[in-house]
């Protein structure tokens, strides 16, 4: 199991998309800094800040660029084995499918928490010692929105997780994963435009989008919103990770 932690911090490591990982990261948190704006990926509606909020709180507002992020730890440590049909020979020769699976899920949620967690704090003392206070909000509460939020990105590597167990295939997953937010946003816009249907887009599926909770994690949500959302989000982790665990333990490996 060691040997397989070792190999995967490895190859993810030397892999192109921590170079991605990094472009991304770096260039989208340079800019917001050298333009004390906030910018990034944003589907759907976005939440209105209040006039006295600082820069480095509407940013994590833009967190949603790290749902495209985080499709890239997945890809390296899980679905790589997959691809190079590594995958049979490490899990009959080396290791169960049990601690196989949550070895790699654990791997995968651990990146999530640490590089979210440390990037975001990065940019924190970053925007604070280059634009000084007039720009930064105080740490605590910019500490808060990112503690908010992982449970979000937490349930968002889950379902990568076991999305990749489900299609097994590189391209399919890539596929689904850059295409389904734009597709779940084209159809929840196409239903509010809808009189019969305008209710349940905007307090359902607009509501409820991965990208407009991240942003009212930032900007104040309200605290009924705040609990449903988080507590869907440790909910749907817990099950999407048994849902990929069982799905491992059971189907046949190709």
């Amino acid at each position: 199991m060691f040997n397989m932690i070792k190999a995967d911090i490895y190859r993810l490591v030397r892999s192109m998309g921590i170079y991605i990982f990094l472009l991304v990261i770096v260039g989208t948190y340079s800019i917001s800094i050298a333009t004390k704006s906030a910018g990034g990926v944003a589907l759907g509606m976005m939440p209105q800040f209040a006039p006295e909020t600082k820069i480095d709180i509407k940013q994590m507002g833009f967190n949603f660029t790290w749902f495209f992020i985080f499709i890239i730890p997945v890809f390296v440590i899980l679905l790589s084995d997959f691809s190079e049909k590594t995958i049979k020979n490490t899990v009959s020769s080396a290791i169960s499918r049990k601690k196989y699976f949550l070895t790699k899920a654990a791997m995968i949620e651990l990146f999530v928490v640490v590089s979210f967690v440390f990037v975001n704090l990065l940019y924190y003392g970053a925007n604070r010692l280059i634009n000084g206070e007039k720009y930064s909000s105080d740490f605590s509460d910019f500490f808060m929105v990112i503690l908010k939020q992982l449970p979000i990105f937490l349930f968002i590597g889950a379902v990568f997780i076991a999305l990749a167990v489900i299609v097994k295939r590189a391209a399919a997953f890539n596929a689904i994963t850059i295409t389904a937010p734009i597709a779940y946003t084209t159809i929840s816009l196409i239903l509010f435009a809808i009189k019969a249907t305008k209710k349940f887009a905007e307090k359902v599926l607009l509501e409820y989008d991965i990208n407009y909770m991240v942003a009212q994690m930032a900007s104040g949500a309200t605290e009924t919103y705040r609990n449903t959302c988080l507590t869907g989000a440790c909910i749907g982790t817990v099950l999407a990770l048994v849902l990929g665990y069982w799905l491992f333990t059971k189907r046949e490996i190709v």
